[in-house]
């Protein structure tokens, strides 16, 4: 009968461990926003570096310039990632950079203003020497038209991707320490592991450091995880700003930004009631409190400017610059009725 008990009670007790073990866990943070440094990035779209509509070819407004300006300054945008590409089969961009993009430089000096060249990895063939010659010269062309960086953005690249640190490589050998190289990265795999399949998805701990032994700036993708629970992603965004911050302090020329969606258009990969500015800057702000060390922190960069609207804006300035009240906010500062945490 004893052993019966027994029996019953180490059942229940492992039936009832995940249940238990996920009430416990929290990956919320412990403080308030208090580690923004004014060095956040911003994706914006390929109007700014041409100066005209892509639908209508009309120009871009004056108000419209104004209304971006006052967008980066308040909210503590320091680097610009504007549409340049994308990057055709030959290696080469069709258009070149407008008067719009230089006035952008020149009333916001404080800014790094990067074009941003990408496409899909079937289109870019990095270890073609053809493409590869052409997209240096593309690059070439961006530099002499008083461009100092770029802005990387090919995708899906899987783990150990063919070509790709050695493109990395090629460009800095041909443009030298002082150019600056960005690019958006995939999130990284679970404690840095990437076997097997796993590897198309996520990045390994030496495919990540190797690209920042090269490169001046990682920005990760934090997005289309797929994930339905809010508590998932805070706590996937918490990890990654950890694997990565402690990764980069290897590398003290290497800086890294923790890219936040505010896109609604993929429900494929991206639930907006999961994935939103809020719930992302929570795990970024938990991974910061735990963090080895935030020397090779920056910031957070947005995704993207042309589909955040006000309330994006508000919860940006609330939840991370600390700057104003967030309304209709739950426990944690999520947004009341947002995904599900059960």
């Amino acid at each position: 009968m004893i052993r019966k008990i027994w029996r019953i009670l180490a059942v229940t007790a492992l039936m009832t461990m995940p249940a238990v073990t996920w009430m416990v866990w929290q990956p919320y943070p412990r403080s308030g926003p208090s580690f923004d440094q004014g060095r956040n990035g911003l994706w914006i779209g390929h109007r700014w570096y041409t100066g005209f509509e892509v639908g209508t070819g009309r120009p871009v407004a004056d108000s419209e310039f104004t209304e971006l300006l006052m967008r980066v300054r308040r909210n503590h945008i320091r680097y610009l990632y504007v549409h340049a590409g994308p990057v055709r089969s030959d290696g080469s961009i069709r258009d070149r950079p407008g008067p719009l993009l230089y006035r952008l430089r020149a009333a916001a000096p404080e800014l790094t203003v990067l074009p941003w060249l990408g496409s899909r990895v079937t289109v870019s063939t990095f270890q073609e020497p053809t493409w590869r010659r052409r997209f240096i010269e593309t690059v070439a062309a961006l530099r002499q038209r008083g461009l100092d960086g770029v802005h990387l953005d090919f995708e899906p690249l899987r783990d150990h991707h063919p070509g790709y640190v050695e493109l990395l490589r090629e460009i800095r050998r041909q443009f030298g320490e002082r150019f600056f190289i960005s690019h958006a990265t995939r999130r990284a795999g679970p404690f840095g592991l990437a076997w097997g399949s796993l590897g198309k998805w996520c990045w390994s701990r030496s495919f990540y450091r190797a690209t920042m032994a090269v490169a001046d700036q990682t920005v990760l993708m934090g997005y289309d995880t797929k994930l339905s629970i809010s508590k998932l992603y805070v706590g996937f965004m918490k990890h990654e700003t950890q694997l990565l911050l402690a990764w980069g302090l290897d590398f003290p020329h290497h800086r890294v930004l923790i890219g936040v969606p505010t896109y609604e258009d993929a429900p494929q990969t991206s639930d907006p009631r999961i994935e939103n500015v809020s719930n992302a800057v929570l795990g970024v702000r938990a991974g910061l409190e735990q963090a080895a060390g935030l020397e090779s922190f920056e910031g957070l960069a947005i995704y993207s400017y042309w589909v955040t609207d006000d309330e994006e804006w508000r919860d940006f300035r609330a939840d991370w610059l600390g700057l104003e009240a967030a309304g209709g906010r739950g426990e944690h500062g999520i947004p009341v009725g947002f995904g599900d945490d059960s």
